[in-house]
């Protein structure tokens, strides 16, 4: 399918989450940038950015999720991956204020992921 249709948007997000699953981050990565460069999808950029974290390529990985941002202001998942890079980066109120808009803007799909994490941090800040 990919031979065929190298273009297909479809195509390349289902090819990134085959390589996702096959622990193949680079193809993945470079799968989510052909389809972000067809036309960009904060989804995608999510996606995209995520991987870029795990990598530890913060900025880079902050730079999309301001990106995915501006396509979809109330994703939650976005504001919730947000959350994580700052709390990575020792910024947690930062972290905090990103959790609590995420379960603001988009109730339904973050208010327990954005729970467990403030929680979690919770627990950072008071362990001595």
């Amino acid at each position: 399918a990919e031979q065929r249709s190298p273009r297909d948007r479809a195509v390349l997000h289902l090819l990134a989450k085959i390589h996702l699953r096959m622990g193949n981050l680079v193809e993945a990565e470079a799968a989510l940038r052909a389809f972000t460069a067809i036309k960009p999808k904060a989804d995608v950029s999510l996606l995209l950015a995520q991987i870029i974290m795990l990598d530890g390529r913060h900025a880079e990985a902050e730079q999309l999720l301001a990106e995915a941002l501006l396509l979809d202001p109330h994703h939650g998942g976005v504001l919730i991956a947000r959350g994580d890079l700052r709390a990575r980066q020792g910024r947690p109120a930062e972290a905090r204020a990103d959790y609590e808009l995420a379960r603001q803007l988009d109730p339904y799909r973050t208010t327990t992921v954005a729970r467990n994490r403030l929680a979690q941090l919770e627990q950072t800040r008071t362990k001595p």
